[in-house]
């Protein structure tokens, strides 16, 4: 069977010097079988441990350096035949080989990598249709600093590799990457809190009779827009879409009818897709009426009922022949014209400091990454993601909904993040192993909990606003569990950075994934850090420029990035030598006070040490005399800044991080995906006496 694969060697050249070539290897060929593609005389490297036994040499026919901790004399013999010369291969993962993530390498190529005098080239090998396999050459790199500063690079590294090859060598558009792995895992359940639960075949079935009908509706290439909540029918309806070459835009409908209109003119939106029975339990049956006004609005329910018997078999075709034969695609000819380049989803920013901005994202945005969250986090198939976010927030989109149904994960949705009781139970009942939310739903869900709800739980990830250490606090106190932080914008679909269980650093946002560059801007005023640009191929294409505007090839119009490929994330951050990411905040959220730059982020921190069991917000306005002061905004009953300024002293803090005036209020207003709505808080500090 093997010797029948098609091998296709893509990125780099193999390096012609000494060097040693990591594998990660994600396909069933023996590292062994494409040794004649690289340099002549290229030996094998195995790590083995005391006590395992081997029935056949796992380098036949090849020369194969056997180390393990006891041999130092065959160490000192590879360095030896590297340093004159030599090439050598090993499989970082030979012996771990479940999940595509990994955090840490075998501790044998750490030590090795500590010592050598040679460049490191990355390899990572894919699997490419039915009889096809590719050979990813990475960048060498030569590995420098202390042994965790080399680990870490070399990670960085090997991750970026596996990146760069999947995405040449992987599907190009959502639908194709949904259909390819529903089908790969046709087991996994699918459900939601509506009841509804199905496998992953059945999904894709449905998703292409739902496509017959909507291409009879909806002209092509459309932007069409999507109010609907977290559930089995939402994933259907986007993967509906992108079938029939649509471009869904998901409507934030608690931005109430104003901000859905202004999003509607925005993206040219026409018509929006809604279900009534999502309209009735939600409360939207005046919104709805509004919009009617000006668009047209399409009901899931009245799709369904207009379903032809025809229409149906049209569907029924159309799955087996592209996907239970693997013929081609022959009812939707937009899927097979699509490019990795074209828009596959419109988000809109929160609008937690103004009007919502819309962010075109392509199919390459999206699935690059998703594929940067799983080399980062090791995600397995058994795991049970229940994701309680809207889709409308990228995070509730991509990590929430994307990553689980691509990477071959169980998934449940819940429709609302408020709903602690529900959650809670579903903590029990579904007996989750991945969570993920923001700081103030994780930290509601904690409290509310009873003994045993959560207990299944493995990996709690933070995000869309900072994380309290009371909150991490809470989650080990209750329920054993590490919560990590990581860090993202929506024009970066949006994962940026995380903490991982092997690379978690207190305080700070992690590491960047795979791909990301990040670039320092000098901000004046501040002695360390700067305000963050990234660079990946996360980044999305643009924002939706004005209405007179000229559309672009897709009909969209859009407005490229500032300085191309570099995002500005508008964060004021530092990096460490490791590359962890603190943010210290928004540079919109800096007051100046007596000539410093004072960040309300850490006004906010301070406030949070004294009382960390509520939430607080910090506000900058204009001084009457000069300059600006900070008003904070607190949960907490009593609160006073006589106790922040005690506080500050103690602990050695600038007295600039005491605001001028504390004010109590019963519950900070937030947004539906669970930020602070800052629009309203300055509102709110309008109405107070300075």
């Amino acid at each position: 069977m093997e010797s029948l694969m098609r091998l296709r060697i893509s990125g780099q050249a193999a390096a012609t010097g000494p060097c040693l070539f990591v594998l990660h290897n994600e396909s069933s060929l023996k590292p062994a079988h494409f040794l004649t593609h690289l340099p002549s005389h290229c030996a094998g490297i195995h790590f083995f441990h005391e006590g395992i036994t081997h029935s056949q040499p796992p380098w036949p026919n090849h020369d194969c350096f056997r180390l393990n901790a006891h041999t130092p004399n065959r160490w000192q013999a590879l360095l030896t035949f590297l340093h004159d010369g030599g090439h050598a291969l090993c499989n970082a993962h030979a012996q771990q080989p479940a999940p595509e993530g990994f955090e840490r390498l075998p501790p044998e190529l750490v030590a090795l990598a500590a010592q050598l005098p040679c460049p490191i080239q990355p390899l990572a090998l894919f699997e490419e249709g039915r009889r096809g396999l590719v050979l990813h050459f990475g960048e060498p790199v030569q590995l420098q600093g202390d042994i965790e500063s080399r680990h870490l690079a070399l990670l960085d590294r090997l991750r970026l590799t596996r990146l760069e090859g999947a995405l040449e060598t992987g599907p190009t558009t959502l639908f194709q990457a949904a259909r390819h792995a529903l089908m790969r895992y046709p087991q996994r359940r699918l459900s939601d809190s509506t009841g509804v639960a199905l496998n992953g075949p059945t999904l894709l079935r449905n998703s292409h009779i739902l496509a017959t009908i909507m291409a009879q509706h909806i002209p092509p290439h459309r932007c069409v827009g999507v109010m609907l909540p977290s559930s089995i029918a939402s994933m259907a309806t986007l993967l509906a879409l992108s079938a029939t070459g649509r471009v869904p835009a998901l409507l934030n409908f608690t931005a109430g009818p104003r901000g859905i209109l202004a999003a509607c003119r925005s993206a040219g939106i026409r018509p929006i897709i809604t279900a009534r029975a999502f309209v009735q339990k939600a409360g939207l049956q005046e919104i709805i009426t509004s919009l009617q006004q000006h668009n047209q609005v399409l009901f899931l329910e009245d799709l369904k009922a207009q379903l032809s018997h025809r229409q149906s078999l049209r569907g029924l075709l159309s799955y087996t022949l592209a996907d239970r034969l693997g013929g081609l695609h022959l009812l939707h000819s937009n899927q097979r014209s699509a490019q990795a380049s074209d828009p596959a989803m419109i988000l809109f920013t929160s609008g937690s400091e103004g009007h919502a901005k819309g962010v075109v994202l392509s199919h390459h945005n999206l699935l690059a990454n998703v594929r940067q969250i799983a080399l980062s986090v090791p995600l397995h198939h058994h795991d049970r993601y229940l994701n309680t976010l809207p889709m409308f927030h990228a995070f509730g989109l991509t990590v929430g909904t994307l990553t689980p149904l691509l990477q071959g994960l169980h998934l449940h949705h819940h429709p609302s993040p408020l709903a602690q009781q529900a959650i809670c139970h579903l903590g029990r009942s579904y007996r989750p192993t991945i969570l993920a939310g923001t700081d103030t739903f994780l930290a509601n869900y904690a409290r509310s909990a009873k003994v045993g709800d959560f207990s299944s739980v493995r990996f709690v990830f933070a995000g869309a606003e900072p994380l309290r250490a009371a909150t991490t606090e809470l989650w080990q106190q209750r329920f054993g569990v590490n919560v990590y932080q990581g860090y993202g914008a929506t024009e970066c679909a949006p994962v940026i950075a995380v903490n991982t269980p092997a690379a978690n650093r207190p305080h700070t946002v992690g590491r960047p994934v795979a791909g990301i560059r990040c670039r320092l801007q000098p901000v004046p005023g501040l002695a360390h850090g700067g305000r963050l640009l990234v660079a990946g191929p996360n980044i999305m294409q643009g924002y939706l420029a004005p209405q007179d505007s000229a559309p672009d090839q897709g009909g969209l119009p859009i407005q490229a990035l500032a300085e191309p490929p570099w995002y500005d994330t508008g964060d004021i951050v530092t990096l460490d030598e490791q590359g962890y990411i603190s943010i210290d905040g928004r540079a919109k959220r800096f007051a100046k006070i007596g000539g410093e730059m004072v960040s309300l982020a850490a006004v906010e921190r301070l406030a949070s040490r004294v009382w960390p069991q509520q939430q607080h917000a910090a506000l900058r306005l204009p001084s009457p005399n000069k300059g600006e002061w900070i008003l904070l905004f607190s949960e907490t009953p009593g609160c006073s800044r006589e106790r922040l300024l005690e506080q500050a002293d103690q602990e050695g803090s600038t007295r600039l991080l005491v605001p001028r005036r504390v004010v109590h209020v019963d519950t900070l207003p937030l947004l539906g995906n669970g930020k602070l709505d800052h629009a309203a808080l300055a509102q709110l500090a309008a109405t107070l006496e300075t």
